[in-house]
């Protein structure tokens, strides 16, 4: 069986032409607490950002 390659995207238009909006906006999700590598300024920062 030979198998066709795939197109990949070349904008994120094309990446996302087929994508069903759920209308939930980065305001209404809770990311919680920094964890692993990411740092805890960094998701401070977001918070007083989205506070703004």
């Amino acid at each position: 069986m030979e198998m066709t390659p795939k197109k990949l995207p070349n904008t994120l238009a094309e990446a996302f032409k087929n994508w069903q909006d759920d209308d939930i906006r980065e305001p209404e999700l809770d990311w919680g607490e920094a964890v692993g590598n990411e740092l805890k300024w960094q998701s401070k920062a977001i918070t007083l950002l989205l506070k703004a």
